[in-house]
């Protein structure tokens, strides 16, 4: 497994989120993280990248645990975090805001060719001012700059919020691509069902803070009470 989590317990202050988070990512694949609003799914995300403490629990990543370590260890690790809400530099470049995911990376300074062979509107716009982008854009650049450092995970937090559905079909499509052709390990909360249904191989559906099931997209798609049950839609 590329990541596993083991009885994570996590949350703000003395206020517990999750408790008892169970889950394994395998490597090279797409895992959905799917639940109602509330459920933890953004506080899972924010554990495993470090910016929320493990209060319990193991997190472990590419067969080593990373409890306690910094965002930027992590990062190191080779785990890459695209929140929600983008969190791009709006004032900066597209060119500027790439480079800035490649710090503290063997690479740094240097714009990897995957970026831009999966992204080519980034390189069009590269010497484009990020806030003037569409949001479509924009979220292409904040995977991109997620890519720009080398990560051998991506995690991806409400990616189509926002954007157009032409625009988050080609992100889906491009997601597939990076997750086949560069081996990539994704991790994807996403409320947009379709969407997940066309990237994910398993989905793990979160309750309370509890990981209560985990079903492949196949058998998702072939029976679609059991999306109704924990999604309630």
């Amino acid at each position: 497994m590329m990541l596993s989590l083991d009885e994570v317990e996590s949350g703000y202050g003395s206020s517990l989120v999750l408790k008892g988070v169970t889950l394994n990512v395998a490597a090279g694949q797409v895992t959905a993280l799917l639940g109602r609003n509330g459920m933890g799914k953004s506080t899972l995300m924010k554990t495993i990248m470090g910016l929320l403490p493990v209060k319990r629990g193991v997190i472990g990543f590419d067969g080593a645990p990373i409890n306690g370590l910094r965002p930027d260890q992590i990062s190191n690790r080779g785990i890459a975090f695209v929140p929600q809400g983008r969190e791009i530099f709006m004032e900066f470049t597209v060119e500027e805001n790439l480079l800035l995911g490649t710090l503290g990376k063997p690479n740094a300074g240097w714009i990897p060719d995957l970026v831009f062979a999966h992204f080519p509107i980034l390189h069009e716009r590269r010497k484009q001012i990020a806030g003037t982008m569409s949001g479509g854009q924009q979220q292409q650049l904040a995977i991109g700059r997620a890519l720009a450092g080398q990560p051998k995970m991506l995690l991806l937090d409400e990616p189509s919020e926002g954007i157009q559905p032409s625009i988050v079909e080609q992100i889906a499509q491009t997601l597939r691509a990076i997750a086949e052709k560069e081996k990539l390990t994704i991790l994807l909360v996403e409320q947009n069902v379709e969407m997940v249904l066309d990237m994910a191989s398993t989905c793990a559906f979160i309750e309370n803070g509890r990981i209560v099931a985990t079903h492949g997209s196949e058998a998702l798609r072939a029976d679609e009470r059991l999306i109704h049950r924990y999604l309630g839609l």
